[in-house]
């Protein structure tokens, strides 16, 4: 028997093409700010394909098996979400380490002074890493609807802060540098001032000696 393919099926097919597109955005800009493939998330695209494949034999054979349609239309949209949760797990980590990298580099000080958001940028990390961690005790809707709630609400943010610090990573080494310069004078200031008083500490004893 001919099954014509229903409404509902013609909207999700129409939604997972979206969802593709943006999900294929965010892979790039994920590989953009790492300089890495994100390997989870692309091989998910391929099992994606794969069922896309069938769906298309299953539209172009002829006779539609309703079951076999929504199997295949599911693992699609499930391979998708997971493409999803992959980037937005790569992008986190990418840029966790990343600021954790030039705050040892340079201290949290200077980070704040040259970098605006610091604080707000360090916590959306931490708070994201700590659901990202809780929502793998989960299974099903409740895990992704975490991912797409980080997506959603601070991927972008994070991708344009990872932009900020390579903008000023110059300022930083220089604003490194004189404090560092700094630190030196003062340790050799410091030093001689020292000296000096030792000096006229031994010049006092002498005297009371003479």
């Amino acid at each position: 028997m001919q099954v014509e393919v229903n409404p509902e099926w013609s909207q999700r097919l129409k939604a997972l093409a979206d969802r593709i597109a943006a999900v294929e955005v965010r892979i790039k800009q994920a590989e953009q700010i790492s300089g890495r493939v994100v390997y989870p998330a692309v091989g998910e695209l391929r099992y994606l394909g794969r069922n896309l494949a069938r769906i298309l034999g299953d539209l172009t054979g002829g006779d539609i098996n309703p079951e076999a349609f929504e199997t295949h239309l599911r693992d699609a949209e499930l391979c998708c979400t997971r493409a999803n949760n992959d980037v937005i797990d790569a992008v986190f980590s990418h840029v966790s380490i990343e600021l954790d990298f030039v705050r040892q580099s340079y201290g949290a000080p200077l980070l704040n002074m040259h970098l605006a958001d610091y604080v707000e940028i360090l916590t959306i990390i931490r708070d994201g890493q700590e659901k990202i961690a809780m929502s793998r005790r989960r299974v099903g809707d409740g895990r992704d609807r975490v991912y797409a709630d980080l997506g959603d609400d601070f991927l972008d943010k994070l991708i344009e802060y990872h932009s900020k610090i390579q903008l000023n990573t110059e300022i930083l080494e220089e604003a490194y540098a004189d404090i560092t310069k700094a630190k030196k004078r003062y340790s050799f200031h410091a030093g001689l001032n020292v000296v000096f008083a030792i000096a006229a500490l031994l010049l006092t004893i002498g005297a009371a000696l003479l």
